[in-house]
């Protein structure tokens, strides 16, 4: 029997207590391909690249345009917009950056990357377009160097009062250790080398090289101040001194503001020559 549905397409539906299923289906699906979809008085219109009677037209998304660098009046909830701005201008600690188009606010999980154009050295901002600079974090501590580094692509989420750089740029900040000595052992004209550290949360990693020439009485430890205090375990640091032949040693993580190199064995410092340590480690905030 034949049956009309509103489409004005008529389809063949089986008799009763007919076996020909198959055929019966492959007829009304040829109805269904010769039918007209170009918008005849019995079909149903489908505009050029659209769908259901033109709701969606033209590729567009409900009726918005979908810009080159932002999908525009939520028209696709839930999808987080990410935006390269370029390299970034301004001051080492204030640096910007100008997506295209411009921007001039900022959503909450929204995403930049951009290539710094400076290396910061400390706690910094970030201004993005015209909207109004924000602190800058990192695992949700301020920068304290190294985070944002020359050349290096920096990745971006904006908070509701500050925006988290996600990956850390690798670089080191810098610190000037004070030494002081076990008992009444000097450290004397003490230059350091290199004193650099990472801050990740509540984790510092640090490296330090110095030398000075050792006098007063011979003691077993030199004391060098820590660029964060420490905050009790976990904390592990290994290096050597050079005093008179090369000694390992292991650190003592005394009080919170300094850490303490001795010998291996605990003996005395040999007073009266050079002594040169470097030290490499972590510990907790």
């Amino acid at each position: 029997m034949t049956e009309s549905i509103t489409l004005g397409i008529d389809l063949e539906l089986p008799d009763v207590g007919s076996q020909d299923w198959a055929g019966t289906i492959r007829t009304s699906f040829e109805a269904i391909s010769s039918h007209d979809h170009t918008g005849s008085g019995n079909g149903t219109q489908i505009g050029t690249n659209g769908l259901a009677a033109g709701a969606v037209t033209n590729a567009k998304i409900a009726s918005e345009a979908v810009g080159s660098t932002k999908l525009l009046a939520g028209s696709a909830t839930g999808f987080t917009t990410r935006v390269f701005g370029g390299t970034s201008t301004g001051l080492a600690n204030a640096q910007e950056i100008a997506p295209s188009p411009a921007i001039s606010s900022l959503g909450v999980g929204e995403v930049f990357t951009f290539i710094p154009g400076l290396t910061n050295t400390g706690a910094g901002t970030l201004k993005i377009g015209s909207a109004t600079a924000l602190p800058l974090r990192y695992m949700g501590q301020a920068l304290v160097g190294g985070e944002v580094v020359l050349g290096r692509p920096c990745i971006c989420l904006v908070d509701s009062t500050v925006i988290h750089v996600l990956n850390h740029g690798g670089g080191w900040a810098t610190w000037t250790p004070s030494y002081t000595q076990s008992s009444s052992m000097t450290f004397g004209s003490p230059t350091t080398s290199a004193a650099r550290y990472q801050l990740h949360g509540n984790r510092v990693d640090y490296m330090i090289s110095a030398s000075g020439t050792l006098g007063g009485s011979a003691a077993p430890g030199i004391d060098f101040t820590l660029p964060i205090a420490r905050s009790g375990n976990p904390a592990g640091s290994n290096g050597y001194t050079s005093n008179s032949g090369l000694f390992a040693t292991y650190c003592f993580h005394g009080s919170g503001a300094d850490i303490q190199m001795r010998k291996y064995d605990g003996s005395n410092f040999i007073t009266g020559v050079t002594a040169s340590i470097v030290v490499a480690g972590f510990y907790a905030v």
